[in-house]
């Protein structure tokens, strides 16, 4: 859809980023099984879009020549944040008895790119 311009590139993070961040925050109170067949529908269709977007993303602002490494870094810190954290829902689930908090916190998490599609957009309109 971005790639034939029926959507913006900003516009289509936006959208899988709070799609992403929406089905995690409703987890807990989906019951029902097709319930749970819909949300990791939708959620992992959406983070699917949302790593592609991410790559466009990254070589719309870095260009084509920094990639390899902007890629080696990102996952990189990626992994390192992954092995450091991925033992919290766990935990959460160990300290309470359940997992709910643990995915609100999980999509509290899902929604920190939202963080660099802010401050792109305050860095352009300080430059103009």
């Amino acid at each position: 859809m971005v790639d034939r311009g029926w959507l913006k590139l900003r516009l289509a993070l936006l959208i899988s980023i709070m799609t992403c961040g929406l089905a995690l925050f409703t987890l807990p109170w989906v019951n029902a099984y097709w319930l749970l067949i819909f949300n990791a529908f939708i959620f992992n269709g959406f983070i699917g879009g949302q790593e592609s977007l991410g790559d466009i993303y990254a070589r719309e602002l870095l260009g084509a020549e920094e990639l390899v490494t902007a890629f080696s870094w990102m996952d990189l810190l990626s992994a390192i944040i992954h092995v450091a954290f991925g033992f919290v829902p766990g935990w959460i689930f160990d300290q309470t008895g359940s997992f709910d908090i643990a995915f609100v916190l999980l999509g509290f998490i899902s929604l920190l790119p939202l963080v660099s599609l802010v401050l792109e957009k305050l860095l352009n309109r300080r430059k103009e």
